[in-house]
């Protein structure tokens, strides 16, 4: 969500590895004492990364790639401050998270 729009990611071929996405949710709750959070599909071709700021804010960034055969790759990163509000709202859609396992 931004202020003046939004940004939607869709891709129906990531793969996250059940132990990293736990340890990746899990963590969320102690924002405070860590330093920084990723999560990587298998492939590495997506990634979400964040770290708290001194000041209660924190980075989100967010790095896609999709190798395409014979053109090259295509990648989009993203990077923006959030505040306590905004991930509070990322912490409660991982624990939400319908998991199968």
């Amino acid at each position: 969500y931004h202020p003046r729009g939004f940004f939607k990611f869709q891709a129906d071929d990531l793969w996250f590895s059940c132990s990293e996405w736990d340890i990746f949710s899990n963590s969320l709750s102690y924002l405070e004492s860590e330093k920084d959070l990723l999560l990587k599909d298998l492939s590495e071709y997506f990634r979400i990364v964040i770290k708290q700021k001194s000041d209660n804010t924190y980075i989100f960034i967010l790095f896609c790639s999709e190798p395409e055969v014979g053109k090259g790759t295509t990648e989009l990163n993203i990077s923006a401050i959030i505040d306590s509000e905004e991930i509070a709202q990322v912490i409660n859609t991982f624990r939400e998270f319908p998991k199968w396992w």
